[in-house]
């Protein structure tokens, strides 16, 4: 008869252990993975609300040769809510001014957020959208007798290393996604009377 040997309890319990490292190494490249998706999701949400909020921008400031000024004379970084039907916000419509026009800009600087500025992808994800606009602000200096503005459109969301606080507090949205331009008055489009 011959003699056979078995695994030892030690030789087991390093099996045991190498396994679990694995293991836990395994299940935080997965988690990793899933988080990136999820951030780079967001970023791309929060690119795509950053360009058409930038559209929104220059549509206005062809229309209208003062809307950049009277904007930069305020001095405030401005919320900018939604632009389109596209957009949805989180909470109800603005109202609507005498003219019937609802503004999507409100200065915002206070940190303090109307719920109708922030705006919501299709899983519930709130997205705050912030213009600023400087005037000769680099690199965007002026030429002759026309002003150039320095346009910033940044777009904030919320994930778990953000300082947990209120959707409402701008400080909520420690993630950003910028874009910036120079628009000249000198692109605005002529009123009548010109």
């Amino acid at each position: 008869m011959k003699f056979q040997k078995g695994q030892t309890l030690i030789e087991m319990l390093l099996a045991i252990v190498v396994a679990s490292f694995l293991l836990v190494a395994l299940t935080a490249i997965i988690l990793t993975t899933f988080t990136n998706i999820n951030n780079n999701q967001n970023d791309s949400t929060a690119l795509q609300f950053a360009q058409s909020g930038m559209e929104y921008m220059k549509s206005q400031a062809q229309q209208n040769p003062v809307f950049l000024s009277n904007l930069s004379n305020q001095g405030a970084n401005f919320c900018l809510g939604s632009t389109s039907i596209t957009e949805s916000a989180q909470g109800p419509t603005p109202t609507p001014d005498t003219n019937g026009n609802i503004n999507p800009l409100q200065q915002c600087s206070s940190g303090t957020i109307p719920p109708a500025y922030l705006l919501v992808d299709s899983i519930g994800q709130l997205y705050l959208r912030q213009v600023g606009i400087t005037p000769n602000g680099s690199p965007c200096t002026s030429g002759g007798p026309y002003t150039n503005y320095l346009v910033e459109v940044s777009v904030g969301w919320h994930d778990n290393k953000c300082s947990p606080s209120s959707p409402l507090d701008s400080n909520y949205y420690c993630r950003i996604t910028t874009l910036d331009t120079c628009i000249s008055n000198t692109n605005a489009l002529p009123t009548s009377g010109f």
